[in-house]
């Protein structure tokens, strides 16, 4: 439910869900649920702009992650610490542990959050001015994601198409990811549609 309060940005209900629960899963020494509290509490502190919290967290997400040998919490963890790194501007720790993700992906088959990587590293790169590398990933990303009917990556993917196109100098092109960014957004309720709607009428 955290994650979820998380997804709406509902903040102070998603921390103080998580803050219960962490601990309540401590009493009971549920290592699984004490990295994923960890995890939603990064992600928690990351939004309301504080990193030192958000990194501690972080950083014993993916250490009882690791001790306990769950890759699903590891990756999750590593994707939270990319967009923390992405917020920072620490764009090349991004690129390593969304490489990091991919690689565990490709020896566990959990392949539903390989889009997810796939965007940080378009993200990463388009902010390094590296369009090459960032057109790479974002297509991949925006294929697979509608491939498995990954709808929130699915229009973030498409949103970050369209601002690669924006860099470019294409607004034929840029307005058309954009417009199925919002259109995806819109219809999973994400708040980031206003996002995709702002720089669609700028252009």
């Amino acid at each position: 439910y955290a994650d979820f309060f998380l997804s709406i940005k509902r903040i102070d209900e998603a921390f103080e869900l998580a803050k219960q629960n962490l601990e309540i899963c401590q009493r009971n020494n549920l290592l699984n649920d004490i990295s994923r509290c960890h995890r939603c509490l990064g992600a928690i502190e990351r939004i309301r702009g504080n990193p030192n919290e958000a990194e501690a967290h972080l950083q014993n997400a993916l250490e009882i992650a690791r001790k306990v040998g769950m890759p699903d919490l590891e990756i999750e963890a590593l994707l939270e610490s990319c967009r923390l790194h992405l917020d920072m501007g620490r764009h090349k720790d991004a690129t390593r542990d969304a490489n990091e993700v991919l690689k565990i992906c490709a020896r566990t088959g959990f392949k539903l959050y390989e889009p997810e990587a796939e965007i940080v590293l378009g993200k990463a790169y388009l902010a390094l001015n590296d369009i090459e590398q960032a057109e790479n990933f974002a297509p991949s990303a925006y294929e697979k994601a509608a491939d498995m009917n990954y709808r929130w990556q699915e229009g973030d993917a498409a949103h970050l198409l369209g601002e690669i196109c924006l860099t470019s100098g294409d607004k034929v092109k840029a307005r058309e990811w954009l417009e199925k960014a919002v259109r995806c957004r819109k219809e999973i309720l994400d708040p980031e549609v206003k996002q995709s709607e702002t720089i669609l009428k700028s252009l």
